[in-house]
């Protein structure tokens, strides 16, 4: 992204709220930070839908009969609410989109319905990063990238940081900061999600499922830096909010 001004400006960016898997008191404490915070920037880092459905290997499985009409109501509510000005793809959305041309007719009839009612409700004036891709998917404010994450390991946080440089990111599902083995020591913030994990079945065999935890980035940012915080839900007791 140009240069934006010289003067300070606040940021606001949450990711992974996953359609209706998401945790409303997760969403509800977001929606209270901003009224306070008031940011300049809002940004939404991907996954905004679940879409189970049409995930490979969803066939036969119970994520085949996942509804999507819910999904996507839940996923425009909180678009609606939240009001990004900055609008990422995940490769959960994405899914939408690689499913557009499926050889199924009803398949990709479907996908085609569920992105033109989610291209309704993204206001104009919103910057919409339709694509996921590493090459591309980012915007910079200051001297940050932000993105929806690709990269899912045990040493993702630190690989970001490597590749991307100083970066904000979502995907991961887990809060935490990791600086990359470079000379420059760049530093990648994961946001943690705003889901529930008791809703999603797909993963309750996942031992990483235990690192999980709900989460925002915010912070200020101007034409040359970028300064970013973590706010992170203890598993164990109510949410604190920064300010």
């Amino acid at each position: 992204m140009a240069n934006i001004n010289s003067k300070w400006k606040r940021f606001l960016a949450v990711g992974c709220s996953h359609g209706d898997l998401a945790d409303p008191v997760a969403l509800q404490h977001v929606l209270d930070f901003a009224t306070l915070w008031k940011p300049d920037t809002r940004l939404h880092l991907g996954d905004y839908l679940d879409t189970a459905a049409f995930r490979s290997g969803a066939r036969g499985t119970k994520d085949e009969t996942r509804d999507l009409g819910s999904d996507l109501n839940a996923a425009v509510s909180f678009l609606k609410d939240y009001r990004p000005d900055i609008l990422f793809q995940g490769n959960h959305d994405d899914r939408l989109w690689s499913n557009a041309q499926h050889h199924n007719a009803i398949v990709s009839s479907c996908a085609q319905a569920l992105i033109s009612d989610i291209r309704a409700v993204v206001p104009k004036k919103c910057l919409w990063i339709e694509h996921y891709d590493i090459r591309r998917s980012y915007v910079q404010l200051g001297d940050t990238k932000f993105l929806h994450g690709f990269m899912y390991n045990e040493n993702a946080i630190r690989d970001h940081a490597e590749h991307f440089g100083k970066c904000v990111f979502a995907h991961l599902h887990r809060v935490g900061s990791s600086p990359g083995r470079r000379v420059d020591s760049p530093v990648a913030y994961c946001v943690g999600y705003l889901g529930d994990e008791t809703k999603f079945d797909y993963a309750s065999r996942r031992r990483a499922i235990s690192q999980w935890q709900n989460g925002f980035a915010w912070g200020e940012y101007s034409d040359k830096e970028c300064m970013v915080w973590l706010c992170a839900r203890n598993r164990e007791g109510p949410w604190r909010l920064p300010i």
